[in-house]
């Protein structure tokens, strides 16, 4: 991009594009730099607090092959199942940097924590600081977090990693979504009792309140020819959820 494109050009296009500083494309396209030292390029100094997150794409099983090589598959000719990456968020800004991607057949909490711990290790002269870790809470991503606090003799869901604090975080996203599963799965929630003062408003539950998935089915019957809908957002894609998980085809580039 930057051999048909000015730099004022491409500095203007940053400002409206998720797009890489200039240095970074320089340097990638060299080839000179490892991964550590790209993603502190792609982090200027002023925007080093990140963010590392985790997650796992689901891969179609296929195969290239590659000369005397077979990509897609691993040395027991086995399809991989997922691409596992790992990402670096930018605290302050929306930049965001994939510092390392792995095909894996089998997932499990110690090759997560052998690459956490990894990643950490490699950044740790560079000027990126990692505040938090976050990933939903999985089985096994639960086991990872207690194999790193383990690990690293941390307690209160922190640890610390050359003097430098870093929190575990299960995504505020997924756990909702867990919510909204197991409501879905089990058809009736028993809510605490609880109340509190709201502005002027107060709000409190009685004992063993229940709340049912019927009665969201009722609300979406009723108001399917209502104009004005107290749940506008509420549709069968809601209702009845497909939860089959969505596959990526495996796409292999020749160095």
């Amino acid at each position: 991009m930057l051999k048909y494109t000015s730099s004022a050009a491409y500095e203007l296009a940053r400002e409206h594009l998720p797009l890489p500083f200039q240095r970074y494309l320089r340097k990638l396209s060299s080839g000179s730099l490892d991964i550590p030292a790209l993603a502190a390029l792609q982090f200027d100094e002023n925007n080093s607090e990140c963010v590392l997150s985790f997650d796992e794409i689901h891969l179609k099983p296929e195969v290239v092959y590659d000369g005397p090589d077979f990509i897609g598959v691993n040395d027991k000719i086995e399809f991989y199942k997922s691409l596992f990456c790992f990402m670096l968020l930018s605290v302050k800004s929306s930049e965001q940097f994939i510092i390392q991607s792995l095909p894996i057949r089998d997932l499990n909490a110690d090759l997560i924590t052998t690459q956490l711990c990894s990643i950490i290790s490699e950044l740790k002269d560079s000027h990126i600081v990692i505040s938090a870790i976050v990933y939903d809470n999985n089985r096994v991503n639960i086991a990872t977090y207690k194999k790193l606090l383990y690990f690293y003799n941390g307690s209160n869901y922190t640890i610390t990693v050359f003097d430098q604090p870093i929190r575990l975080f299960f995504d505020p996203v997924h756990l909702l979504k867990n919510i909204r599963n197991n409501f879905y799965k089990l058809k009736t929630f028993t809510l605490p009792e609880f109340s509190f003062k709201l502005d002027t408003f107060n709000v409190s539950l009685e004992h063993n309140s229940k709340a049912t998935w019927a009665c969201l089915e009722k609300l979406h019957k009723f108001e399917q020819k209502s104009l004005l809908k107290e749940a506008p957002q509420l549709s069968m894609a809601c209702l009845y959820p497909d939860n089959k998980k969505r596959e990526v085809s495996f796409v292999y580039f020749r160095h």
